[in-house]
């Protein structure tokens, strides 16, 4: 009898044991699942940050670039108006300057000063077209860089 009532005490201690030991185990799963949920809680924030981060850098480096497509295009319509003044003021040396080469042909008195007028009018005309093509290559550059920008 004492070997069965040892055995009987033994399985009551195991099954005793067991709920306690099942317990146990689920609360530890419990524990690692609940630590695991923070872990991935925290990377999730820390993305979110990295993220919000992102987004407020390329705010602002839009808003710088739309200040500097504002600047360039005032600075393109600047140069389209300075050339329009430079074209109509050389039209009409380009005009003096004909006329001064016809002078010159045809026997004038001042052929000396024509010619040099001539000279110096074709110099500057040859200048307003270097001014021209420059801003020309410099509006072309701009338009582009706009339309990369858009």
């Amino acid at each position: 009898k004492l070997d069965q009532k040892e055995v009987e005490q033994c399985v009551s201690e195991i099954t005793a044991a067991g709920p306690k030991q099942c317990v146990h185990t689920f609360k530890r799963k419990i524990q690692d699942i609940a630590d695991e949920n923070k872990k991935t809680q925290n990377d999730l924030k820390n993305q979110i940050a990295y993220h919000e981060k992102k987004a407020q850098e390329n705010w602002i480096i839009a808003c710088a670039s739309e200040r500097s497509l504002v600047l360039q295009r005032k600075e393109v319509h600047s140069l389209c108006n300075e050339l329009a003044e430079v074209s109509a003021q050389l039209g009409p040396l380009l005009a003096a300057s004909i006329s001064s080469s016809e002078q010159h042909v045809k026997g004038g008195d001042d052929h000396v000063c024509a010619c040099h007028n001539v000279a110096e009018l074709e110099n500057i005309a040859e200048a307003a077209v270097k001014d021209r093509d420059l801003y020309m290559g410099k509006l072309s550059h701009e338009e582009s860089k706009a339309q990369e920008l858009e």
